[in-house]
């Protein structure tokens, strides 16, 4: 039923169950971003004010890095990204949540301000990373800001990152790589 949807979460019951994949944030959403380095760490923080910042579509980077075919074209050392997500009880509690993240330089992935992942590797594909529950200390039931620092690697520029929640039922996208 609807209630049971809006309870945990999921949003419209039309054409979905739970035992099926559903998508909270659509594919191909956008991010804020900068290629000037902001200043201070502020900016990691969710009171923090992007409104100045570009905004765009995941995967940033250049067609000659892999996974290549990005949908905005980042062509200098360093991307600063910001994006505001919802997660609810059943995220938080009930499923494990998943970092999917491509890269070709070092990724530093921040929530509400605090470091729960980086990288100083970049990886040719999308690596799945689990979000312990030290990481997920830092999420609230409500908004969150997932704000990112990547550098360009040896090989160029790359960066996506997906949020995914998963029972052992279903995955959830939070939020996707865009692909």
């Amino acid at each position: 039923t609807q209630e049971a949807f809006d309870q945990i979460g999921l949003g419209s019951s039309a054409g979905n169950t739970i035992d099926t994949p559903t998508t909270i944030v659509s594919q191909r959403d956008e991010w804020t971003y900068t290629f000037d380095q902001p200043a201070g760490t502020s900016w990691r923080r969710a009171d923090f004010d992007d409104s100045a910042w570009e905004t765009s579509y995941a995967p940033f980077g250049m067609d000659t890095v892999a996974p290549g075919s990005p949908n905005t074209i980042w062509d200098t050392d360093s991307i600063w990204m910001r994006k505001t997500v919802q997660l609810n009880q059943a995220h938080l509690q009930d499923m494990n949540l998943y970092f999917q993240v491509a890269n070709a330089g070092a990724i530093t992935i921040y929530v509400n301000g605090s470091r729960v992942y980086s990288s100083r590797d970049g990886v040719s594909d999308y690596t799945e990373v689990e979000i312990d529950e030290r990481m997920k200390a830092q999420m609230e039931i409500g908004q969150n800001t997932i704000a990112i620092e990547a550098d360009a690697g040896s090989a160029g520029q790359f960066v996506d990152v997906a949020l995914l929640a998963k029972n052992a039922e279903n995955t959830i996208e939070i939020f996707n790589t865009g692909e």
